[in-house]
């Protein structure tokens, strides 16, 4: 008895260690397949810890290929299974967000937790104004605030920079929804070209958040309509020259992207910039 107890002690060890080697070398697919075996077979404290971090880093790889549906899918089986490690749970929180399911991840912190952490508010208040109806409804603040945010950037658009800024006015310094409240400052600058007042806003930004991500690309779309080509179209004879700079640069065209950006910014389309945004070279990021 005591040499089956020692084999299946050794096989616990080995099954870690495989998940784990898979984890270091990122074939976050083979190391959830290797973590969900695992656990079946032997439902230890640290297989199951393996197992939920192999979920979120296969939830994570499945966004960055673009698979929503798939990394979604995934994630569901994470809350399924129940999140237990605070590390885990604090990341989930971030990913959850453009899967349209944070407030899954919440309900599984218990009703009698209150969100501290700036950087997943952060989130809570970037998913609300980008989803509306996203916010949960224990924070009633950053659902009304957001809403005080696309309001303000369908008045922008149309034209009304007064009543825009104006129905910001209510937001502190401290709220979740700062950022978007120097962000509406920042664009209403942009759109009237003042290069001065809206660095002041967008320099101001998380970069880590939406709004620093939209604004860091529409400055860098901004710097090539001011050169004089605003279209692919209207780029003439000296296009393909501009097209072998744009490439050599980025290692693959950006220009019609910027464009694409462009229109669904002047059309509010926040959620349409954000694919657009994450379809954009690394190289225009941070």
């Amino acid at each position: 008895m005591a040499q089956k107890n020692k084999a299946k002690g050794g096989a616990k060890l080995d099954a870690a260690t495989a998940v784990r080697r898979s984890l270091a070398r990122q074939d976050y697919k083979q190391a959830l397949k290797e973590a969900k075996t695992a656990w079946r077979q032997q439902p230890t404290s640290e297989l199951r810890t393996l197992l939920e971090e192999a979920y979120l880093e296969r939830t994570k790889q499945l966004l960055r290929f673009g698979f929503t549906a798939e990394a979604r899918s995934t994630f569901e089986d994470l809350l399924a299974l129940g999140i237990t490690e605070a590390k885990v749970r604090q990341e989930a929180t971030t990913v959850a967000a453009p899967l349209g399911l944070l407030s899954q991840v919440l309900g599984h912190q218990g009703p009698s937790e209150t969100i501290t952490d700036p950087s997943i508010l952060g989130v809570l208040a970037d998913s609300a104004v980008l989803r509306p109806g996203s916010a949960p409804s224990n924070y009633p603040e950053i659902a009304r605030d957001a809403a005080a945010v696309r309001e303000a950037l369908d008045q922008l658009a149309a034209g009304q920079t007064e009543a825009a800024l104006a129905g910001l006015a209510h937001i502190p310094r401290n709220s979740p929804l700062a950022d978007w409240r120097l962000f509406v400052r920042g664009l209403a600058a942009y759109y009237r070209q003042d290069d001065e007042e809206m660095a002041a806003c967008w320099d101001r930004l998380d970069p880590a958040r939406v709004p620093a991500k939209i604004a860091r690309n529409l400055r860098s779309l901004a710097e090539w309509i001011r050169s004089g080509s605003p279209t692919l179209e209207g780029l003439g004879a000296g296009g393909r020259a501009l097209l072998q700079v744009e490439k050599a640069a980025f290692g693959e065209p950006v220009l019609s992207r910027l464009c694409e950006l462009h229109s669904q910014t002047a059309e509010r389309d926040w959620e349409g910039a954000l694919r657009t945004l994450r379809n954009l070279p690394r190289t225009l990021g941070p």
